[in-house]
């Protein structure tokens, strides 16, 4: 539960950094890096969104499980 409250969402901050990126006009000699920049980052963001939802939907309701499995089980001793 400390890690879902404490938890910050990259991928606000991911797309934040994103758009100022796709501000920046780079001079005509300097076009590749910049598409490999963006190409690079939009890979990153594919699989931020893949580990996120692992996370979400089967990481964090097993570790739930599991916590409240062990407590039931502290309780009981």
């Amino acid at each position: 539960q400390t890690f879902i409250d404490s938890h910050q969402d990259t991928e606000k901050d991911l797309s934040i950094v994103r758009n100022a990126i796709l501000e920046y006009q780079p001079p005509t000699t300097n076009q590749t890096p910049y598409r490999i920049l963006l190409s690079q980052l939009e890979t990153f963001e594919r699989d931020l969104f893949v580990h996120a939802l692992i996370e979400d939907r089967i990481l964090i309701p097993r570790a739930l499980q599991l916590e409240t499995k062990l407590s039931e089980l502290y309780r009981s001793k």
